[in-house]
């Protein structure tokens, strides 16, 4: 999408984001560095009727941040009785600091589930241990959307960001692959997860009118993390899911 499209769509959204809710069940949302921005808009926000509990942790991998939900189910049953586990991670999975650049952490040939099979194995633990507290929790495990490699080293003044435009290719296949994997997991949970990667996908057409596809990467505040505009939609869209799996 555009920008201009962007806002236009969240304007949309949060038409349909009831303000007058009674809620059954407390959003817990536990995210890597990319949840942190979406928690300043929501922050600022007049839809203050949707209370989430926050806990972000910049840098953490996919099998971190639910490990965190694992160890922490009592606490937060004891605290809020009923809750849903909304879970938004995976960069760190994929991709590796090198100084202040960022390449793909694995370049050999493992498939895309041996890349996360730990993740994968962590989400079983997860399912078993919350089927010990019957309803009182339930779990969503949100979609990684697309971002680009060479984008953030461009924005942290890499001299040649071109050279990583190969990586970026295989990340998104990447990406692409780990979200069917992650749809799988959330039909298990009979939840699902908004497909955050269309609203970066532009549609265009050639010379000779057929369609092609590429990914706006200026939404995003430096490759990989959302910008203003972009957090407000992508906001508006869990809240949607809040909206149908908390109340």
């Amino acid at each position: 999408m555009s920008l201009s499209k962007v806002i236009k769509q969240s304007e949309k959204l949060k038409k349909d984001i009831t303000k007058d809710t009674k809620f059954t069940r407390k959003p817990i949302f536990i995210s890597d560095s990319k949840g942190r921005y979406l928690q300043r808009v929501a922050d600022i926000s007049d839809l203050s009727n949707i209370s989430c509990r926050w806990d972000v942790k910049s840098g953490a991998t996919a099998s971190e941040r639910v490990q965190w939900a694992c160890d922490n189910l009592d606490y937060l049953v004891n605290k809020y009785h009923r809750i849903h586990i909304y879970i938004w991670a995976g960069t760190c999975d994929l991709t590796k600091k090198v100084g202040k650049y960022i390449e793909l952490r694995h370049k050999t040939t493992e498939t895309d589930l041996e890349i996360y099979a730990n993740f994968l194995s962590k989400i079983n633990m997860l399912k078993q241990q919350a089927k010990l507290y019957g309803d009182r929790i339930t779990v969503t495990i949100l979609e990684i959307p697309v971002y680009s490699i060479s984008s953030w080293n461009k924005s942290k003044g890499h001299a040649s960001p071109e050279l990583f435009r190969e990586e970026d290719k295989t990340l998104l296949n990447r990406i692409e692959n780990i979200n069917k994997a992650i749809a799988g997991i959330n039909q298990d949970f009979e939840s699902h997860s908004p497909k955050f990667s269309l609203d970066l996908l532009n549609c265009r057409k050639s010379k000779q009118r057929k369609a092609y596809y590429t990914y706006n990467f200026q939404l995003l505040f430096d490759g990989i993390h959302p910008g203003v505009a972009l957090s407000k939609l992508w906001l508006y869209r869990i809240y949607l899911c809040i909206l149908a799996d908390c109340t």
